[in-house]
C-alpha cells in the first residue's frame, strides 16, 4: 500500500519548486500503482518539470492513472490525444 507520507512529501516538494524531490517521491508511488502519483508524474513528464519532457512517458503514467479511475488523468489524456490529432 502506498505511503501517504511519500504522497505528502511529493506534493510539498512540488509546491516549493523542488521538482527533483517531487519526481522521486511520485516515482516511488507511481511504480507501486498509486493513481494520484501517476497523474502528477504524467503532468511532470508532459511539462518537463523536474524530469525531461517526454510525451510518451507522460501518456504512459496518465493512462495508468486513468485506468484506475482518476478522472483528472483521463481528462488530460483525452485533451492530449485531441491536440495531437488536430495538429497533424
Amino acid at each position: 500500500m502506498p505511503d501517504s507520507t511519500d504522497q505528502d512529501d511529493g506534493t510539498r516538494a512540488y509546491a516549493r519548486g523542488d521538482y527533483a524531490a517531487a519526481a522521486n517521491a511520485f516515482s516511488r508511488l507511481a511504480g507501486n500503482g498509486d493513481p494520484r502519483a501517476q497523474f502528477f508524474l504524467g503532468i511532470m513528464y508532459a511539462e518537463g518539470t523536474g524530469v525531461p519532457r517526454d510525451d510518451r512517458r507522460a501518456a504512459h503514467w496518465l493512462n495508468l492513472a486513468a485506468a484506475q479511475g482518476d478522472a483528472s488523468a483521463a481528462h488530460l489524456l483525452a485533451n492530449t490525444y485531441v491536440e495531437t490529432c488536430l495538429s497533424e
